[in-house]
């Protein structure tokens, strides 16, 4: 999909499609009779689908890595920045959030009030439905974009402070409370994610080192896997036993995707036809697959236990996960080409050059907020 730059990334678009599948399976395991351990983990890349969930960190992390290589160097219009965000972000998921509140109003009127009061207290904490808290998180980075921004633009290198700051908050957190509050702070808000944001800008920056460097990007995969396999054969997301691990989880979560983002996107020109333009297109529209899947993928797999098969084998899973992924991306499109794309008519860019700026300054035109990248 292209930016409002004008500018279109297919292999990251293959990216996307790759996280909303990881977190549509991950959902769509979790619907079936036997939950996310459906059948045999002996193989070790089952587990990036059975603890698909993965996937949001993908996504955290794609963020932070994408908006610096749209920057490429230019000076960023940061409220036309977060107006262009708000346009392509809020008319779907204020769709989302309508549908929530329908049964508040017409089965439970009376707590309709509290309803529209979760809404509101999403802003702030991790409470939205469908999978929409993570926008909130998102949002929450756009509101300290700035200063990494501003952190990067002598020394990139200054963007390690932020994952180290954030780990020693979650050890705070750690010593003060517990390990579930670790776990919920990584997991749910800015405290964790922040660290795949930056740890995305960073590599961003050093994209260019990782390009054709074949090596590191299957051994970074292969080493990934197999700490992700062992994250799930340890109980993974439910297990009660090891939460302090999340202390540094989604740095590592971060660090590790942003090195495979970096590989994959320099070594590789992905064409926009055939398998890797539909695949891109799918990426395309991941963000309505996202918030919409949660309407049809629990109760697709609870359908096919009752009506077609029992889903007790995982690869058997896997592929029937495919239909109604597919499904859910068709409503995806409908939903890109009647409620988002109206809206996005509305985009202008939001990066100039540093010449544009310097024309500004001698005709002495009025300024916007400004950020060099």
């Amino acid at each position: 999909m292209k930016s409002s730059e004008g500018m279109h990334f297919v292999g990251l678009d293959h990216i996307r499609a790759l996280a909303v599948f990881m977190v549509v399976s991950y959902h769509f395991l979790q619907g079936t009779n036997h939950g996310v351990h459906t059948g045999s983990t002996s193989f070790i890349g089952n587990a990036l689908f059975m603890e698909g969930q993965t996937g949001v960190g993908l996504f955290m992390t794609l963020s932070g890595y994408l908006l610096v290589r749209l920057a490429n160097g230019r000076d960023l219009m940061y409220w036309q920045f977060l107006f262009n965000r708000s346009l392509r972000l809020l008319p779907l998921l204020f769709i989302v959030l309508g549908i929530y509140l329908v049964p508040y109003i017409y089965l439970y009127p009376m707590s309709a009030g509290q309803g529209l009061l979760d809404i509101a207290s999403g802003i702030i904490f991790p409470i939205w439905p469908n999978g929409a808290w993570s926008i909130s998180t998102e949002f929450h980075f756009y509101v300290v974009f700035p200063l990494l921004l501003i952190m990067a633009r002598r020394n990139p290198l200054n963007l390690i402070v932020v994952p180290a700051i954030a780990i020693a908050v979650r050890v705070g957190i750690f010593v003060i409370w517990d390990a579930q509050h670790v776990q919920d702070a990584a997991y749910w808000t800015i405290i964790g994610r922040i660290d795949e944001f930056a740890l995305g800008m960073l590599f961003a920056r050093y994209s260019h080192w990782f390009a054709g460097r074949h090596f590191i990007g299957a051994a970074t995969g292969i080493i990934w896997v197999a700490l992700w396999y062992a994250f799930v054969q340890a109980g993974g997301i439910h297990d009660v036993g090891h939460q302090w691990i999340w202390i540094g989880l989604t740095t590592v979560e971060g660090l590790f995707y942003a090195v495979l983002i970096a590989y994959y996107d320099r070594s590789f020109t992905m064409p926009d036809t055939g398998i890797s333009g539909a695949i891109a297109k799918i990426g395309g529209y991941s963000y309505g697959i996202y918030l919409l899947h949660f309407f049809i993928i629990g109760k697709s797999s609870r359908w096919i236990e009752s009506h077609v098969t029992t889903l007790d084998n995982f690869y058997l899973t896997l592929l029937l996960t495919v239909p109604p992924f597919l499904i859910t991306a068709a409503l995806a499109r409908l939903s890109y080409r009647c409620i988002e794309l109206p809206f996005l008519r509305f985009r202008t860019p939001y990066f100039r050059t540093a010449k544009v700026r310097a024309e500004l300054e001698v005709t002495a035109q009025p300024q916007k907020i400004y950020i060099s990248v």
